[in-house]
């Protein structure tokens, strides 16, 4: 992800960041492409709803894996946090990882959601 994109959602979302108390928990990079931005965004608005259910809740890692978003999490499992999440990966897999138009699984030599324009 583009750096600044990145930069943005450490700014807007404390939630990404590492306490201070233990620099190992929290997010330090963003690893997918661009094209997931606005349903990151989305989700970590709609977590930031939830928080006072689970106040100590830090997102590990964000990366594409298998054409596919994921996200490592501290929630529980079954929470309405980690079903956001559960939702937003099975979104991930209709957007175009690097434009956000409408994509589908592609495998070439590797798995992406790419729409036909950039695929």
């Amino acid at each position: 992800m583009d750096p600044r994109n990145e930069q943005k959602f450490f700014k807007d979302f404390d939630f990404l960041s590492h306490s201070r108390e233990d620099p190992s928990t929290g997010l330090t990079h963003i690893a997918c492409g661009d094209g997931w931005r606005l349903l990151l965004y989305s989700l970590f608005k709609e977590i930031e709803s939830h928080l006072k259910n689970e106040p100590d809740f830090r997102i590990y890692q964000i990366k594409e894996k298998f054409g596919r978003l994921r996200i490592y999490s501290s929630a529980s499992m079954g929470s309405k946090i980690d079903n956001l999440i559960l939702q937003a990966e099975k979104t991930s897999e209709k957007i175009c990882e690097k434009c956000g138009d409408p994509g589908k699984m592609r495998r070439d030599s590797w798995a992406k959601v790419l729409c036909d324009k950039c695929f």
